[in-house]
């Protein structure tokens, strides 16, 4: 009688591990899932050197063509406040 009660308690303590390890391994699981999950997303939107050099040529293209409008505002500018100077002074001698 003694060796059985010894045999269910030493199996229920198994079954008991097992179950722990189960529900563990399960835990575990959704973990990883989680994680794969975040490493896709991550992947999807991160940027390959291509992305950045194209990116790259793109802002110097747009810098060159600012700069061309930066520099043709202010010569017609200039002429504009040039003739507004010559005839006003045209005026006032």
């Amino acid at each position: 009688m003694a060796s059985q009660i010894k045999s269910d308690s030493a199996t229920d303590q198994i079954l008991d591990q097992v179950i722990t390890l189960e529900e563990q391994g399960a835990a575990l699981l959704e973990r990883v899932h989680a994680v794969e999950t975040d490493v896709a997303v991550i992947k999807s939107n991160y940027a390959t050197r291509e992305d950045i050099a194209k990116t790259h040529e793109a802002i110097a293209k747009l810098e060159a063509r600012l700069i061309k409008w930066f520099v043709g505002t202010a010569v017609a500018l200039s002429a504009v406040v040039g003739t507004i100077a010559f005839t006003a002074a045209k005026f006032i001698h």
